[in-house]
């Protein structure tokens, strides 16, 4: 198999790119040898944009699999692309002459907007596959539809994991991810077995080029903030909770069924899967790069990527950031539980708040999310007040003054 995509253009020799790369020439003694690619995976050139902690993180992987990384950033990381085989250019403009077969947006969810308009576009190739990886997906998605040329590919997705989860096997670790389009076809109608006709309308489309909604058009939260009331008051225990007022959690208990990891194929399966041709080889040589990791590939759209993410990953790491603000210390009798609270508020709290700000503004479903979770605890303190007073009632019911029999 040819070590290219076919109908590539071949990218610059590294005598062409030396005098504006910022990355040092390969040598034995300071920068990793360039691997080859593994046996029957094409050698793709992938263009990180970002190439902060989880960028480096993905370029480590990229890297070893015998892939060509090139990577830009606001920031200079010039010794650290060095480091891992990289070549690094701090000029965008540089760094999209390059042609590479794959623009992987590594940024931040706040900076994604400000950073997709600085890019110069226009000096990539046309048929180029742009990637997210955000912790978000339909407002990357709705932003690259609405800015990206027609000609542009695009590929949402979400490793879910990262430098901590990650930093061994990726066997098991899901990996979620939209082909929102390929070739000029966009949304469902990948999905089919035919293109759709001029009179046919695509359902996932609609809205595309909405602009992401602003905080304040997302569900309120309770006011007052039930975290803020205290737990046991005088007030609460002479007046409690009427006990027959419903419990129950005001919401549905039952989860969707989300959609199944995809089943295990071959790079030309993959290839095939998708239309065949030269964007449908690319597209799956991409996503071989997890597959073949051993990584979970789960198929979804970036709609029920949202909802599913709201309630989990932005609790997590809510209830994370709400025990590290009880400052937690570990005990000489941590049960295991407690150790696993402990590491939940270790792994949350060193994510920086930017992210988790992000997780919460970018995600419509994360408010309403928030305010279960309100009410959930709200839920609990009634239970417990409930039982207290039950408690108490008994103990006055069952006194006897001093001196009767």
């Amino acid at each position: 198999m040819s070590s290219s995509v076919p109908g590539r253009v071949p990218p610059r020799t590294a005598s062409s790119r030396g005098s504006r790369a910022a990355a040092v020439s390969p040598s034995s003694s300071s920068q990793p040898s360039d691997p080859a690619p593994l046996p029957g995976e094409p050698r793709l050139t992938i263009g990180i944009v970002g190439f902060g902690t989880f960028g480096q993180f993905l370029a480590r992987r990229l890297v070893s699999r015998g892939h060509e990384v090139l990577a830009t950033s606001r920031t200079d990381h010039t010794e650290a692309a060095r480091q891992l085989g990289v070549t690094y250019y701090q000029d965008a403009n540089d760094f999209c002459e390059c042609h590479p077969d794959v623009v992987v947006l590594a940024t931040s969810i706040l900076s994604l907007e400000s950073v997709l308009r600085s890019l110069p576009l226009q000096r990539l190739k046309r048929s180029t596959l742009v990637v997210d990886v955000l912790s978000v997906k339909e407002f990357p998605r709705r932003l690259l539809l609405s800015r990206l040329p027609a000609e542009v590919d695009i590929l949402c997705t979400h490793p879910m994991f990262g430098p901590d989860s990650g930093a061994g096997s990726w066997e098991s670790l899901n990996f979620m991810y939209e082909v929102v389009r390929l070739g000029g076809v966009r949304g469902g109608a990948l999905g089919r077995d035919r293109a759709p006709k001029d009179d046919e309308s695509d359902e996932t489309d609609d809205d595309d080029d909405a602009s992401c909604p602003p905080l304040s058009a997302l569900p309120p939260l309770p006011s007052p903030a039930l975290l803020s009331q205290p737990l046991l008051t005088p007030q609460a225990l002479l007046h409690p909770p009427d006990p027959s007022a419903d419990a129950s959690p005001p919401w549905p208990a039952a989860s969707p069924q989300l959609p199944a990891a995809d089943p295990a194929m071959t790079l030309s399966e993959r290839t095939e899967a998708w239309g065949g041709g030269r964007r449908a080889a690319r597209l799956a040589a991409f996503l071989h790069c997890f597959a073949a990791e051993g990584c979970r590939m789960v198929r979804m759209s970036c709609a029920e990527h949202d909802r599913a993410a709201a309630s989990s990953q932005f609790i997590t790491h809510t209830v994370g950031r709400m025990l590290g603000a009880m400052a937690l210390t570990p005990t000489p009798i941590d049960t295991r539980g407690y150790q696993s609270l402990l590491s939940l508020v270790d792994n949350t709290t060193h994510d920086s708040f930017e992210l988790y700000y992000g997780l919460f503004l970018y995600n419509g479903a994360a408010a309403a999310e928030l305010a279960k979770l309100e009410q959930a605890l709200a839920a609990v303190k009634r239970a417990l007040l409930l039982q207290v007073h039950g408690t108490l009632h008994a103990q006055l019911l069952s006194h006897k003054p001093a001196g009767e029999p």
